[in-house]
């Protein structure tokens, strides 16, 4: 029943099912920067505005990868980590010299469906 009006398929063939449509989840409030001190233990959590999916919602609900420049995830002998489950960078940047020291990452978002 559909809004109090019985329907019947009449001709007996199947309904045509259209997939579903997924979009591109988009970064709506970018993180430009983020200060860390040599010494110093850094957590930055990711705001929940970061990004948004039309399907899955905000950031907490889609799934978060830190990469570095060269587009290869992160991993586990870099001084920056990132928690996935808690959306959160964290570590302990290392002594590189004398002067500001600068590093490049990006933090890729990904709907349930694997898009990003």
């Amino acid at each position: 029943m559909c809004g109090g009006v019985k329907t019947t398929n009449i001709t007996g063939e199947k309904p045509t099912v259209f997939p579903k449509e997924n979009f591109q989840p988009r970064i709506v409030r970018p993180i430009d920067s983020i200060d860390a001190v040599t010494g110093e233990y850094l957590v930055y959590k990711v705001p929940d505005s970061f990004c948004h999916d039309v399907e899955d919602g905000e950031t907490r609900y889609l799934q978060l990868s830190l990469l570095d420049k060269n587009s290869v995830e992160n991993g586990n002998e870099s001084w920056l980590q990132f928690d996935q489950k808690n959306q959160e960078f964290y570590g302990l940047p290392p002594v590189v010299g004398a002067g500001p020291h600068t590093e490049e990452w990006v933090l890729k978002c990904s709907d349930s469906e694997g898009m990003f």
